[in-house]
Protein backbone atom coordinates (compact mmCIF):
# COMPACT_ATOMS: atom_id res chain seq x y z
CA UNK A 1 0.00 0.00 0.00
CA UNK A 2 1.33 3.39 -1.28
CA UNK A 3 1.71 5.75 1.70
CA UNK A 4 -0.91 8.09 -0.17
CA UNK A 5 -3.33 5.44 0.35
CA UNK A 6 -2.22 4.49 3.73
CA UNK A 7 -2.51 8.70 4.86
CA UNK A 8 -5.86 8.35 3.76
CA UNK A 9 -7.24 5.13 5.49
CA UNK A 10 -5.39 6.65 8.79
CA UNK A 11 -7.87 9.68 8.16
CA UNK A 12 -10.99 7.26 7.61
CA UNK A 13 -10.01 5.35 10.57
CA UNK A 14 -10.19 7.67 13.24
CA UNK A 15 -13.02 9.32 12.15
CA UNK A 16 -14.84 5.74 12.34
CA UNK A 17 -13.14 4.26 15.69
CA UNK A 18 -15.00 7.00 18.33
CA UNK A 19 -17.70 7.81 19.81
CA UNK A 20 -20.99 8.67 17.85
CA UNK A 21 -21.76 11.35 20.11
CA UNK A 22 -20.90 15.07 19.12
CA UNK A 23 -21.24 17.79 20.80
CA UNK A 24 -21.81 21.69 19.43
CA UNK A 25 -17.15 21.82 19.75
CA UNK A 26 -17.31 18.66 17.52
CA UNK A 27 -18.99 20.25 14.72
CA UNK A 28 -16.86 22.36 11.98
CA UNK A 29 -16.90 25.59 12.17
CA UNK A 30 -15.27 27.43 8.40
CA UNK A 31 -14.71 30.88 10.03
CA UNK A 32 -12.07 29.20 12.44
CA UNK A 33 -8.73 30.71 11.67
CA UNK A 34 -6.99 28.26 9.33
CA UNK A 35 -10.27 26.21 8.95
CA UNK A 36 -9.79 25.73 4.95
CA UNK A 37 -6.82 27.03 3.00
CA UNK A 38 -7.33 28.16 -0.90
CA UNK A 39 -9.40 26.39 -2.63
CA UNK A 40 -10.93 23.99 0.17
CA UNK A 41 -14.06 25.58 0.36
CA UNK A 42 -14.99 24.96 -3.17
CA UNK A 43 -13.87 21.56 -3.26
CA UNK A 44 -15.91 20.92 -0.61
CA UNK A 45 -18.77 22.16 -2.03
CA UNK A 46 -18.34 20.45 -5.55
CA UNK A 47 -18.66 17.34 -4.27
CA UNK A 48 -21.59 14.74 -5.41
CA UNK A 49 -23.46 17.67 -7.42
CA UNK A 50 -23.33 20.09 -4.18
CA UNK A 51 -24.72 17.77 -1.62
CA UNK A 52 -23.06 20.11 1.01
CA UNK A 53 -23.99 24.04 1.28
CA UNK A 54 -22.59 26.68 3.71
CA UNK A 55 -24.92 28.15 6.84
CA UNK A 56 -23.29 30.67 8.46
CA UNK A 57 -20.15 28.60 8.49
CA UNK A 58 -21.16 25.42 9.12
CA UNK A 59 -21.26 22.32 6.32
CA UNK A 60 -24.68 21.01 6.09
CA UNK A 61 -25.18 17.85 4.57
CA UNK A 62 -28.85 17.60 2.07
CA UNK A 63 -28.40 13.78 2.53
CA UNK A 64 -27.43 13.36 5.98
CA UNK A 65 -28.52 9.77 7.46
CA UNK A 66 -29.79 11.98 10.41
CA UNK A 67 -31.66 14.53 9.67
CA UNK A 68 -31.99 15.91 13.61
CA UNK A 69 -28.14 15.94 12.50
CA UNK A 70 -27.11 17.80 8.88
CA UNK A 71 -23.76 19.43 10.22
CA UNK A 72 -21.02 17.95 9.69
CA UNK A 73 -18.22 17.41 11.61
CA UNK A 74 -14.56 18.29 12.22
CA UNK A 75 -14.04 14.30 11.81
CA UNK A 76 -16.15 14.13 8.63
CA UNK A 77 -14.92 17.09 6.83
CA UNK A 78 -11.26 15.92 7.28
CA UNK A 79 -12.39 12.83 5.35
CA UNK A 80 -13.97 14.63 2.72
CA UNK A 81 -10.89 16.57 2.74
CA UNK A 82 -9.15 13.41 2.41
CA UNK A 83 -10.51 12.14 -1.11
CA UNK A 84 -8.86 12.04 -3.96
CA UNK A 85 -10.56 15.05 -6.52
CA UNK A 86 -13.79 14.18 -7.59
CA UNK A 87 -13.41 11.04 -5.59
CA UNK A 88 -17.03 9.63 -4.04
CA UNK A 89 -17.75 10.58 -0.43
CA UNK A 90 -18.69 7.35 2.07
CA UNK A 91 -21.05 8.06 4.30
CA UNK A 92 -20.66 9.63 7.40
CA UNK A 93 -19.62 7.60 10.38
CA UNK A 94 -19.05 8.36 14.41
CA UNK A 95 -16.44 11.14 15.43
CA UNK A 96 -15.66 12.43 18.41
CA UNK A 97 -14.11 15.80 19.54
CA UNK A 98 -10.28 15.03 19.99
CA UNK A 99 -10.08 12.21 17.30
CA UNK A 100 -11.60 14.43 14.62
CA UNK A 101 -9.30 17.47 15.49
CA UNK A 102 -6.24 15.54 14.91
CA UNK A 103 -7.36 13.41 11.66
CA UNK A 104 -8.86 17.19 10.53
CA UNK A 105 -5.58 19.13 11.24
CA UNK A 106 -3.61 16.16 9.04
CA UNK A 107 -6.03 16.12 6.36
CA UNK A 108 -5.21 19.69 5.72
CA UNK A 109 -1.86 19.66 4.49
CA UNK A 110 -2.68 16.61 1.95
CA UNK A 111 -5.25 17.60 0.22
CA UNK A 112 -5.71 19.39 -3.16
CA UNK A 113 -5.07 23.17 -2.46
CA UNK A 114 -7.30 24.09 -6.23
CA UNK A 115 -10.57 24.50 -6.86
CA UNK A 116 -12.55 22.64 -9.15
CA UNK A 117 -12.06 23.79 -12.48
CA UNK A 118 -15.85 23.57 -13.40
CA UNK A 119 -16.16 26.99 -10.71
CA UNK A 120 -14.97 29.28 -13.46
CA UNK A 121 -12.30 31.12 -11.64
CA UNK A 122 -9.58 32.90 -13.39
CA UNK A 123 -5.84 32.95 -13.87
CA UNK A 124 -5.42 29.67 -12.32
CA UNK A 125 -3.74 26.41 -13.72
CA UNK A 126 -5.18 23.38 -14.33
CA UNK A 127 -3.25 20.34 -12.29
CA UNK A 128 -4.13 16.59 -12.52
CA UNK A 129 -7.69 16.13 -11.11
CA UNK A 130 -9.30 18.23 -12.58
CA UNK A 131 -8.26 20.81 -10.26
CA UNK A 132 -7.67 24.24 -10.90
CA UNK A 133 -4.43 25.71 -8.74
CA UNK A 134 -3.34 29.26 -8.16
CA UNK A 135 -1.64 31.05 -10.93
CA UNK A 136 2.34 30.57 -10.83
CA UNK A 137 2.85 34.17 -9.31
CA UNK A 138 1.61 32.61 -6.06
CA UNK A 139 -1.54 34.99 -5.50
CA UNK A 140 -5.13 33.71 -5.31
CA UNK A 141 -7.16 33.14 -7.65
CA UNK A 142 -9.84 36.08 -8.51
CA UNK A 143 -13.85 34.98 -7.93
CA UNK A 144 -15.38 35.86 -11.20
CA UNK A 145 -18.71 33.19 -10.69
CA UNK A 146 -21.05 35.37 -8.35
CA UNK A 147 -22.42 31.85 -7.28
CA UNK A 148 -19.05 31.43 -5.75
CA UNK A 149 -18.67 34.86 -4.57
CA UNK A 150 -21.60 35.06 -2.65
CA UNK A 151 -21.16 31.07 -0.82
CA UNK A 152 -16.95 32.45 -0.25
CA UNK A 153 -18.72 36.01 1.53
CA UNK A 154 -21.63 34.12 3.46
CA UNK A 155 -19.08 31.60 4.48
CA UNK A 156 -17.05 34.58 6.50
CA UNK A 157 -20.83 35.99 7.93
CA UNK A 158 -23.19 34.62 10.69
CA UNK A 159 -25.93 35.50 10.41
CA UNK A 160 -29.05 35.41 13.54
CA UNK A 161 -32.72 35.78 12.57
CA UNK A 162 -36.00 33.87 11.71
CA UNK A 163 -36.92 33.03 8.48
CA UNK A 164 -38.33 35.96 7.33
CA UNK A 165 -35.24 38.04 8.31
CA UNK A 166 -32.80 35.55 6.72
CA UNK A 167 -34.66 35.59 3.20
CA UNK A 168 -34.71 39.67 3.38
CA UNK A 169 -30.71 39.18 4.12
CA UNK A 170 -29.95 37.18 1.10
CA UNK A 171 -31.62 39.03 -0.89
CA UNK A 172 -29.46 42.17 0.19
CA UNK A 173 -26.38 40.21 -0.33
CA UNK A 174 -27.21 39.07 -3.62
CA UNK A 175 -28.14 42.27 -4.44
CA UNK A 176 -24.97 43.64 -3.30
CA UNK A 177 -22.86 41.46 -5.55
CA UNK A 178 -24.47 42.68 -8.36
CA UNK A 179 -22.76 45.84 -8.44
CA UNK A 180 -19.27 45.96 -9.25
CA UNK A 181 -18.40 48.05 -5.98
CA UNK A 182 -19.95 45.26 -4.15
CA UNK A 183 -18.30 42.73 -5.85
CA UNK A 184 -14.62 44.19 -5.53
CA UNK A 185 -15.44 44.85 -1.55
CA UNK A 186 -16.95 41.26 -1.35
CA UNK A 187 -13.43 39.84 -2.58
CA UNK A 188 -11.17 41.86 -0.52
CA UNK A 189 -13.25 40.30 2.53
CA UNK A 190 -13.22 36.91 1.36
CA UNK A 191 -9.23 37.17 0.15
CA UNK A 192 -8.68 38.77 3.70
CA UNK A 193 -10.51 36.73 5.69
CA UNK A 194 -12.67 38.94 7.63
CA UNK A 195 -15.53 38.18 9.70
CA UNK A 196 -18.73 39.79 10.90
CA UNK A 197 -22.10 38.61 12.81
CA UNK A 198 -25.21 39.98 11.35
CA UNK A 199 -28.89 40.58 12.57
CA UNK A 200 -31.77 42.81 12.16
CA UNK A 201 -33.27 44.04 15.13
CA UNK A 202 -35.32 47.24 15.95
CA UNK A 203 -33.13 50.43 15.89
CA UNK A 204 -33.48 54.15 15.46
CA UNK A 205 -31.27 54.28 12.34
CA UNK A 206 -30.70 52.05 9.17
CA UNK A 207 -27.95 50.54 10.62
CA UNK A 208 -25.15 50.06 12.66
CA UNK A 209 -21.84 48.12 13.68
CA UNK A 210 -20.20 47.60 17.41
CA UNK A 211 -16.71 47.26 16.66
CA UNK A 212 -15.86 46.69 20.20
CA UNK A 213 -16.07 42.94 19.96
CA UNK A 214 -14.39 40.43 17.55
CA UNK A 215 -15.76 39.82 14.71
CA UNK A 216 -17.63 42.96 14.69
CA UNK A 217 -21.44 42.54 15.32
CA UNK A 218 -23.69 44.33 12.18
CA UNK A 219 -26.77 45.52 12.67
CA UNK A 220 -29.71 46.37 10.06
CA UNK A 221 -33.24 48.13 10.63
CA UNK A 222 -36.37 45.87 11.53
CA UNK A 223 -38.17 48.78 9.24
CA UNK A 224 -36.59 47.19 5.78
CA UNK A 225 -38.83 43.92 6.43
CA UNK A 226 -42.06 46.43 6.92
CA UNK A 227 -41.51 48.59 4.01
CA UNK A 228 -42.12 48.12 0.18
CA UNK A 229 -40.06 45.58 -0.74
CA UNK A 230 -38.53 46.68 -3.93
CA UNK A 231 -37.97 50.24 -2.50
CA UNK A 232 -36.27 48.69 0.58
CA UNK A 233 -33.84 45.98 -0.55
CA UNK A 234 -32.13 48.31 -2.73
CA UNK A 235 -31.77 50.46 0.53
CA UNK A 236 -31.19 47.32 2.74
CA UNK A 237 -28.08 46.01 0.19
CA UNK A 238 -26.84 49.68 0.30
CA UNK A 239 -26.60 49.99 4.32
CA UNK A 240 -25.56 46.49 4.30
CA UNK A 241 -22.44 47.36 2.08
CA UNK A 242 -22.18 50.34 4.08
CA UNK A 243 -21.59 48.83 7.94
CA UNK A 244 -19.98 45.38 6.47
CA UNK A 245 -16.98 47.08 3.69
CA UNK A 246 -17.43 50.31 5.10
CA UNK A 247 -16.60 49.70 8.86
CA UNK A 248 -16.44 45.66 9.90
CA UNK A 249 -14.09 45.27 6.94
CA UNK A 250 -12.06 48.09 7.37
CA UNK A 251 -11.81 47.64 11.16
CA UNK A 252 -9.90 44.28 10.88
CA UNK A 253 -7.92 45.89 7.74
CA UNK A 254 -6.64 48.47 10.04
CA UNK A 255 -5.76 45.82 12.88
CA UNK A 256 -3.73 43.60 10.55
CA UNK A 257 -1.71 46.71 9.24
CA UNK A 258 -1.21 47.58 12.74
CA UNK A 259 -2.76 51.20 12.21
CA UNK A 260 -3.37 53.30 15.72
CA UNK A 261 -6.48 52.08 16.99
CA UNK A 262 -7.63 55.74 17.99
CA UNK A 263 -6.66 56.95 14.89
CA UNK A 264 -8.37 54.69 12.91
CA UNK A 265 -11.32 55.45 15.45
CA UNK A 266 -11.40 59.44 15.32
CA UNK A 267 -11.12 59.03 11.23
CA UNK A 268 -13.76 61.02 9.95
CA UNK A 269 -12.92 59.39 6.38
CA UNK A 270 -14.37 55.89 8.32
CA UNK A 271 -17.33 57.10 8.09
CA UNK A 272 -17.34 58.90 5.05
CA UNK A 273 -16.01 56.09 2.95
CA UNK A 274 -18.55 54.12 4.50
CA UNK A 275 -21.28 56.19 2.84
CA UNK A 276 -19.39 56.34 -0.70
CA UNK A 277 -19.47 52.62 -0.59
CA UNK A 278 -23.28 52.51 -0.10
CA UNK A 279 -23.66 55.33 -2.65
CA UNK A 280 -21.99 53.69 -5.26
CA UNK A 281 -23.97 50.30 -4.65
CA UNK A 282 -27.11 51.88 -4.93
CA UNK A 283 -26.03 53.87 -7.68
CA UNK A 284 -24.68 50.73 -10.02
CA UNK A 285 -27.94 49.36 -9.28
CA UNK A 286 -30.51 51.80 -10.20
CA UNK A 287 -28.83 54.79 -11.38
CA UNK A 288 -29.28 56.81 -8.44
CA UNK A 289 -29.92 57.35 -4.61
CA UNK A 290 -32.58 57.57 -2.32
CA UNK A 291 -31.55 60.69 -0.85
CA UNK A 292 -29.62 64.05 -1.83
CA UNK A 293 -27.00 63.28 0.33
CA UNK A 294 -24.10 62.29 -2.06
CA UNK A 295 -24.52 65.06 -4.41
CA UNK A 296 -24.14 67.46 -1.32
CA UNK A 297 -20.84 65.55 -0.13
CA UNK A 298 -19.70 65.93 -4.22
CA UNK A 299 -20.48 69.90 -3.96
CA UNK A 300 -18.51 70.43 -1.12
CA UNK A 301 -17.18 67.60 1.17
CA UNK A 302 -15.45 69.93 3.82
CA UNK A 303 -19.53 71.17 4.67
CA UNK A 304 -20.72 68.08 4.21
CA UNK A 305 -18.46 66.62 6.94
CA UNK A 306 -19.21 69.57 9.63
CA UNK A 307 -23.35 68.72 8.87
CA UNK A 308 -22.16 65.33 10.02
CA UNK A 309 -20.75 66.63 13.63
CA UNK A 310 -23.76 67.04 15.57
CA UNK A 311 -25.90 63.76 13.88
CA UNK A 312 -24.09 61.21 16.40
CA UNK A 313 -21.81 61.29 19.63
CA UNK A 314 -19.74 59.85 17.62
CA UNK A 315 -19.13 62.52 14.76
CA UNK A 316 -18.59 64.92 17.02
CA UNK A 317 -14.69 63.99 17.92
CA UNK A 318 -13.93 62.68 14.39
CA UNK A 319 -11.06 64.27 12.78
CA UNK A 320 -9.27 65.11 9.28
CA UNK A 321 -5.36 64.04 8.96
CA UNK A 322 -4.93 67.47 9.28
CA UNK A 323 -7.10 67.97 12.92
CA UNK A 324 -5.38 64.90 13.84
CA UNK A 325 -2.40 67.25 14.50
CA UNK A 326 -3.99 69.70 17.07
CA UNK A 327 -7.21 67.37 18.05
CA UNK A 328 -8.10 69.79 21.50
CA UNK A 329 -8.09 73.07 19.05
CA UNK A 330 -10.32 71.55 16.46
CA UNK A 331 -12.50 69.90 19.01
CA UNK A 332 -13.38 73.42 21.19
CA UNK A 333 -14.48 75.20 17.73
CA UNK A 334 -16.90 72.75 18.00
CA UNK A 335 -19.11 73.93 21.26
CA UNK A 336 -20.83 77.06 19.19
CA UNK A 337 -21.90 74.55 16.57
CA UNK A 338 -23.64 72.11 19.02
CA UNK A 339 -24.88 75.34 20.90
CA UNK A 340 -26.07 76.79 17.47
CA UNK A 341 -27.67 73.36 16.77
CA UNK A 342 -29.57 72.79 20.07
CA UNK A 343 -31.09 76.54 20.16
CA UNK A 344 -32.48 75.93 15.90
CA UNK A 345 -33.89 72.67 17.14
CA UNK A 346 -35.50 73.95 19.95
CA UNK A 347 -36.71 77.13 17.80
CA UNK A 348 -37.91 74.74 15.00
CA UNK A 349 -40.48 72.51 17.81
CA UNK A 350 -41.86 75.97 19.14
CA UNK A 351 -42.77 76.81 15.34
CA UNK A 352 -44.11 73.22 14.80
CA UNK A 353 -46.37 73.40 17.90
CA UNK A 354 -48.06 76.33 16.45
CA UNK A 355 -49.72 74.16 14.30
CA UNK A 356 -51.42 72.08 16.66
CA UNK A 357 -54.30 74.89 17.25
CA UNK A 358 -54.90 75.06 13.84
CA UNK A 359 -55.15 71.72 13.63
CA UNK A 360 -58.10 72.23 16.33
CA UNK A 361 -59.33 74.75 15.19
CA UNK A 362 -60.23 73.27 11.67
CA UNK A 363 -61.98 69.93 13.24
CA UNK A 364 -63.86 72.24 15.36
CA UNK A 365 -67.23 73.08 15.53
CA UNK A 366 -66.53 76.89 13.06
CA UNK A 367 -65.30 74.07 9.96
CA UNK A 368 -65.66 70.94 10.86
CA UNK A 369 -62.78 69.37 8.55
CA UNK A 370 -63.03 65.59 8.60
CA UNK A 371 -60.50 64.24 10.70
CA UNK A 372 -59.79 61.90 8.33
CA UNK A 373 -58.77 63.95 6.25
CA UNK A 374 -56.01 65.93 8.05
CA UNK A 375 -54.41 62.68 9.16
CA UNK A 376 -51.65 63.55 6.64
CA UNK A 377 -50.66 66.44 8.43
CA UNK A 378 -51.11 65.56 11.88
CA UNK A 379 -48.72 62.50 10.85
CA UNK A 380 -46.42 65.36 9.78
CA UNK A 381 -46.92 67.02 12.84
CA UNK A 382 -46.19 63.71 14.98
CA UNK A 383 -43.22 62.65 13.01
CA UNK A 384 -41.28 65.49 13.25
CA UNK A 385 -42.13 66.32 16.90
CA UNK A 386 -40.61 62.70 17.56
CA UNK A 387 -38.04 63.49 15.34
CA UNK A 388 -36.86 66.34 17.38
CA UNK A 389 -37.67 65.13 20.60
CA UNK A 390 -34.68 62.17 19.59
CA UNK A 391 -32.59 64.96 18.10
CA UNK A 392 -32.36 66.98 21.27
CA UNK A 393 -31.19 63.79 23.15
CA UNK A 394 -28.54 63.24 20.36
CA UNK A 395 -27.18 67.07 20.65
CA UNK A 396 -27.11 66.27 24.49
CA UNK A 397 -24.80 63.35 24.15
CA UNK A 398 -23.13 65.06 21.55
CA UNK A 399 -22.21 67.52 23.70
CA UNK A 400 -21.28 65.33 26.59
CA UNK A 401 -19.19 63.36 24.65
CA UNK A 402 -17.03 66.14 22.84
CA UNK A 403 -16.65 67.36 26.50
CA UNK A 404 -15.49 64.08 27.43
CA UNK A 405 -12.54 64.06 24.67
CA UNK A 406 -11.81 67.37 25.15
CA UNK A 407 -10.81 67.09 28.80
CA UNK A 408 -9.20 63.77 28.07
CA UNK A 409 -6.73 65.79 25.02
CA UNK A 410 -6.15 68.70 26.84
CA UNK A 411 -4.43 66.55 29.68
CA UNK A 412 -1.31 65.06 30.82
CA UNK A 413 -3.32 61.58 30.49
CA UNK A 414 -4.12 62.61 27.00
CA UNK A 415 -0.68 62.57 25.66
CA UNK A 416 -0.10 59.40 24.67
CA UNK A 417 -3.59 59.75 22.16
CA UNK A 418 -2.68 62.50 21.21
CA UNK A 419 0.88 61.34 19.97
CA UNK A 420 -0.58 58.77 18.28
CA UNK A 421 -3.00 60.78 16.14
CA UNK A 422 -0.10 63.08 15.63
CA UNK A 423 1.90 59.86 13.82
CA UNK A 424 -0.93 58.57 12.43
CA UNK A 425 -1.69 61.75 10.69
CA UNK A 426 0.80 61.89 8.41
CA UNK A 427 1.51 58.14 8.00
CA UNK A 428 1.53 55.57 4.68
CA UNK A 429 -1.77 53.83 6.17
CA UNK A 430 -3.52 57.32 6.09
CA UNK A 431 -2.23 58.59 3.01
CA UNK A 432 -3.69 54.96 1.28
CA UNK A 433 -7.06 55.51 3.54
CA UNK A 434 -7.40 59.32 1.94
CA UNK A 435 -6.48 58.21 -2.07
CA UNK A 436 -9.34 55.29 -1.49
CA UNK A 437 -12.18 57.96 -0.12
CA UNK A 438 -11.20 60.29 -2.96
CA UNK A 439 -11.15 57.21 -5.47
CA UNK A 440 -14.66 56.53 -4.88
CA UNK A 441 -15.68 59.97 -4.93
CA UNK A 442 -14.23 60.16 -8.23
CA UNK A 443 -16.19 57.09 -9.35
CA UNK A 444 -19.45 58.02 -7.82
CA UNK A 445 -19.19 61.65 -9.50
CA UNK A 446 -18.68 59.71 -13.10
CA UNK A 447 -21.45 57.53 -12.19
CA UNK A 448 -23.79 60.62 -11.50
CA UNK A 449 -22.86 62.36 -14.54
CA UNK A 450 -23.58 59.05 -17.05
CA UNK A 451 -27.03 59.26 -18.81
CA UNK A 452 -28.91 57.27 -15.99
CA UNK A 453 -30.02 53.65 -16.49
CA UNK A 454 -33.33 51.59 -16.15
CA UNK A 455 -36.19 52.49 -14.03
CA UNK A 456 -36.04 54.24 -11.23
CA UNK A 457 -39.11 53.17 -8.94
CA UNK A 458 -37.05 50.82 -7.04
CA UNK A 459 -35.97 53.88 -5.11
CA UNK A 460 -38.87 55.67 -5.31
CA UNK A 461 -40.74 56.05 -1.61
CA UNK A 462 -44.13 53.87 -1.61
CA UNK A 463 -47.53 56.66 -1.27
CA UNK A 464 -48.89 57.28 2.06
CA UNK A 465 -51.54 55.31 3.03
CA UNK A 466 -54.13 56.28 5.24
CA UNK A 467 -55.69 53.79 6.38
CA UNK A 468 -58.41 55.50 8.27
CA UNK A 469 -62.26 55.42 6.38
CA UNK A 470 -62.65 57.23 3.48
CA UNK A 471 -62.33 61.25 4.02
CA UNK A 472 -65.02 63.12 2.73
CA UNK A 473 -62.81 65.20 0.26
CA UNK A 474 -58.86 65.20 -0.33
CA UNK A 475 -56.45 64.57 2.39
CA UNK A 476 -54.68 67.21 3.87
CA UNK A 477 -50.95 67.92 4.59
CA UNK A 478 -49.55 70.86 6.19
CA UNK A 479 -48.20 72.79 3.28
CA UNK A 480 -52.11 72.28 2.50
CA UNK A 481 -53.41 73.61 5.91
CA UNK A 482 -50.90 76.25 5.70
CA UNK A 483 -52.71 77.47 2.52
CA UNK A 484 -56.43 76.96 4.34
CA UNK A 485 -55.42 78.77 7.38
CA UNK A 486 -53.84 81.89 5.39
CA UNK A 487 -56.95 81.84 3.41
CA UNK A 488 -59.24 81.48 6.71
CA UNK A 489 -57.84 84.41 8.86
CA UNK A 490 -57.94 86.98 5.44
CA UNK A 491 -61.96 85.88 4.94
CA UNK A 492 -62.23 85.44 9.07
CA UNK A 493 -59.78 87.87 11.11
CA UNK A 494 -62.36 86.70 13.86
CA UNK A 495 -61.52 82.85 13.86
CA UNK A 496 -59.30 82.38 17.17
CA UNK A 497 -56.63 79.56 17.07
Amino acid sequence: MSRGLRSVFAVLFLAAAVSASAGPDDLFDARAEGALQLGQQEFLLALEQGRYTLRDGRLLDARAPDRSRPFLTKARVAELLALPSGGAARPEGPSSSAAGDAAYQRALSRVPKGTPADLNFDGGSVRSGGVRGPPENGRAPAATDPAVLQSQLLLRLNFTGNKAERVAYGEAVALILKSKTGREFAEKFVRERATADVNIKEIDNAGETDLSVEPPVVTLSKAYLKNDKNHSRVLMAGTLAHELFGHAYEVQRAKKAKFSETAHYHYRGDEVGARLIDWLVQTELTGTVADEDPQVYLDNPEAYHRSLLTRDPYYITTLSPLQMKDPATALRGRRKRVADDEAKTASDVKDMMEWTPILEHFIGALHRVAKARLAPAEKELDDYLKWAAGRQKKLAACKEALERKLELWSSREGAPERAELRTAADSAYMKTLEAEVAGRAAALRKLRAAPRRGPSSVLEMPPLVITAAAPAGPPIDLEELGRMNADDLERNPGHKR
